[in-house]
């Protein structure tokens, strides 16, 4: 059961970051791509 919850915050942990990897992505992109440059400071 522990060992379940554990992997199963694993994996949500898992897919946030990847959502947040995508997203951070497409805006990088469409900054890029876009007429007015923005300056994305990290």
């Amino acid at each position: 059961m522990l060992y379940n919850r554990a992997s199963l915050i694993i994996f949500l942990f898992y897919n946030i970051i990847q959502c947040l990897q995508a997203i951070y992505l497409t805006v990088l992109y469409m900054a890029a791509h876009s007429e007015n440059r923005i300056e994305v400071h990290i």
